[in-house]
């Protein structure tokens, strides 16, 4: 099933969550900006290696980094690791140089400054963070977020759907879940079907376009 079809067979519910995900450097790195690392990346002049949690399109890391490739032909090498939290690790060593991944994975190092942030990968923004700058400032157009939705056939009654719907965003509302939701590292949501079917539409049409169409497979 491709992607579009898998769209017209789902019916997405609500999104409750954002992932906020964010680009640092080694701390033996020149780099203390997002600024230098994009000038880093387009110049070439010291290739960095970006460090990351798995590869391929399941892996955030791999495609912030093949979208950094697609929009500033950014002269970097990829290196996977199993986890994010090894790729973090061998960063802080400074065997790798920039790091790619969740807030929540590197917030202890950064805050212990054994890690430099240099940008958020999209708005979503955790507390202590607001003065962290985006990477579309530096990148226009630049965009990249992971969320969490729930979904459900489009087969099931209109009725059930409504109902869990309308279930799901009040109790995406309610204090005690956007509590525990930002106790785990996440920015809560509360996008009713409508919004989070726009967003969805929007993140297909992004990426056919920026890795299907431009020969991304």
């Amino acid at each position: 099933m491709g992607r579009r079809e898998a769209l017209e067979a789902l019916d997405l519910l609500g999104v409750v969550a954002e992932t906020p995900l964010i680009i640092a450097a080694s701390p033996n790195q020149p780099i203390r900006s997002a600024r230098d690392l994009v000038e880093t990346l387009k110049q070439g002049n010291a290739r960095l290696n970006i460090s990351g949690g798995g590869t391929g399109l399941q892996s955030p890391a791999y495609r912030c980094y093949t979208l950094l490739q697609r929009m500033i032909n950014a002269r970097a090498d990829y290196v996977p690791y199993r986890t994010a939290a090894a790729a973090l690790q061998d960063t802080l060593a400074g065997s790798v140089h920039i790091f790619v991944g969740s807030l929540a994975i590197a917030d202890e190092a950064i805050r212990t400054g054994r890690l430099m942030p240099l940008a958020r990968l999209s708005s979503a923004v955790a507390p202590g963070f607001e003065a962290l700058p985006t990477l579309d400032q530096f990148i226009p157009g630049f965009r990249f977020s992971v969320w969490t939705g729930i979904m459900s056939p489009r087969g099931a009654p209109q009725a059930i759907r409504d109902m869990l719907s309308s279930d799901i965003i009040a109790a995406a509302q309610a204090p005690a879940f956007r509590e525990q939701i930002g106790s785990i590292g996440l920015v809560p949501l509360a996008l009713g079907r409508s919004e989070a079917m726009q967003l969805v539409r929007l993140e297909i049409d992004l990426w056919l376009d920026r890795w299907c169409c431009r020969g991304g497979g």
